[in-house]
């Protein structure tokens, strides 16, 4: 059985009051974790975790940015997976992608890159963490996380 979390769904609403509001730029910055109920969505985790027997081989995926930078998270992990990407990459991907509430101009570099470098660092000092180069091809990515757990899923009683 699989199960995928995405972190998107568990966003601040917009008129939530504890987003930090960007007066410069009249917007809430939605690229800090605190923009984000982790709680919930750990909560939302361990909740389906005690529903499946521990015999049970499955595959539970927490998808988001932000996910390994929550350590309640990030101990839940078995395998753990980080794309990184430059500051033009990431620019070329936001810049198409529609998000509501929009972007003003400005966010990008007031918020979306120096939250990157930020939650990036916070990551880069855990052993067990695979950056993968954003970049390159998905299905790369897709061959190196297939192959992990497939070795990960072996060692799990029949």
């Amino acid at each position: 059985m699989a199960v995928v979390y995405g972190q998107d769904d568990f966003f601040l609403a917009v008129d939530d009051p504890r987003h930090v509001y960007l007066e410069e730029l009249n917007h809430a910055n939605w690229d800090i974790i605190t923009s984000l109920d982790m709680e919930g969505m750990y909560n939302k985790v361990l909740q389906k975790l005690s529903q499946e027997p521990e015999s049970t081989p499955g595959i539970m995926v927490l998808d988001g940015h932000l996910v390994l930078n929550y350590r309640p998270l990030l101990e839940l992990c078995d395998l753990k997976y980080y794309f990184t990407l430059t500051k033009d990459q990431c620019w070329q991907r936001r810049k198409v992608r529609e998000y509501n509430p929009p972007d003003p101009p400005g966010y990008f570099d007031k918020c979306v890159w120096p939250m990157y470098l930020k939650y990036k660092q916070e990551i880069d000092g855990i052993h067990n963490i695979v950056q993968l180069d954003g970049s390159r091809r998905i299905e790369d990515a897709l061959t190196i996380v297939i192959s992990d757990i497939r070795r990960q899923l072996e060692g799990w009683p029949k």
